[in-house]
């Protein structure tokens, strides 16, 4: 059976620069984790990005996950 992803949203999150792991940057803040590997972020223009921690550079998910108060 499917069961509902788990959400960790993340609290008033600010617009910051993230990194893919191509190197690219984006200027999004992060709204929540989902089940601990799909990071959601909302771009300044409203749009969200959905990315895996594979598509993110190290850092970028490093400080999403410090941010979402995960280890």
């Amino acid at each position: 059976t499917d069961k509902e992803p788990v959400l960790v949203k993340v609290a008033n999150a600010s617009v910051e620069s993230w990194k893919s792991a191509q190197g690219s940057e984006i200027k999004a803040k992060l709204v929540g984790i989902e089940d601990e590997t799909t990071y959601l972020f909302e771009t300044e223009d409203g749009k969200t990005i959905r990315a895996t921690a594979n598509q993110l550079d190290k850092e970028s998910v490093a400080k999403a996950r410090k941010a979402a108060g995960l280890k």
